[in-house]
């Protein structure tokens, strides 16, 4: 009996036991999709988590600094400023 069950993915590198048909095909046959690398899936997690706390800290977290402004505001305050006295 399989205790765990047929993997979803396969996730390996690019060795040569890895990418021969033989392999690959198997594989394929049984349903399973193949990584050879998690950088992909790992590097769009990581671009969105970044994103999402780069956004949270500019646009929606006052900052005691900048008088509990956003960084967003307290720039778009410091250009509008400067567009006047330009």
């Amino acid at each position: 009996m399989d205790v765990h069950g047929r993997p979803e993915i396969f996730n390996t590198d690019q060795g040569g036991q890895f990418i021969s048909h033989a392999f690959t095909g198997a594989l394929a046959d049984a349903g399973i999709r193949i990584s050879m690398d998690g950088l992909g899936r790992t590097r769009g997690r990581a671009e969105t988590g970044i994103g999402r706390w780069i956004d949270f800290y500019n646009r929606r977290r006052p900052h005691s600094a900048l008088g509990d402004r956003t960084p967003d505001e307290a720039h778009a305050i410091e250009i509008q400023q400067e567009n006047l006295a330009g």
